[in-house]
């Protein structure tokens, strides 16, 4: 049985897309240090690391993998507010790297949520829990894209 919601559904999708075009540059963030530019990079980059674009490496470990994963994916809660993120998707430190073009940004992240939803990944390892099914790859490109919109949304 897949996880849900996950992006293969054409539905979720398209709601999870909605919910990044409502977005503005001057979205407040409800907690947190990114800013709505940073948080769309953030995710961006992190779409673009699952489907090998980016080289994220390799910062797994035994209990990300086993037990952390297990948690993010299973269990039905929302994920906590100000977890940590690995440094190469830190967008507060890659300020300067960041192009600061939102609607640039905004429609380039909606192109890929919408590539990432056709991605076969199965057995592709995730920079921090490892290699994930197909399921868990579809519900992580939802849930961590929920989590964040979350964090500015009014």
């Amino acid at each position: 049985m897949p996880l849900l919601p996950a992006l293969t559904d054409a539905a979720t999708r398209d709601a999870l897309i909605a919910r990044f075009e409502a977005l503005r540059p001057d979205a407040p963030r409800q907690w947190g240090k990114m800013n709505v530019t940073q948080m769309l990079w953030h995710v961006a980059e992190a779409y673009r690391a699952a489907l090998g674009d980016v080289n994220a490496g390799d910062q797994s470990n035994w209990f990300m993998r086993n037990v952390v994963r297990r948690i993010a994916f299973y269990a039905p809660m929302a994920w906590p507010k100000n977890g940590p993120t690995l440094p190469r998707f830190n967008a507060v430190r890659q300020q300067a790297s960041i192009d600061p073009d939102f609607p640039r940004l905004q429609a380039e992240l909606i192109t890929l949520v919408r590539r990432f939803s056709s991605w076969q990944g199965e057995g592709h390892p995730h920079p921090a829990f490892g290699p994930l099914t197909q399921d868990e790859w579809q519900h992580w490109g939802w849930r961590h894209a929920d989590h964040h919109l979350r964090q500015f949304a009014s």
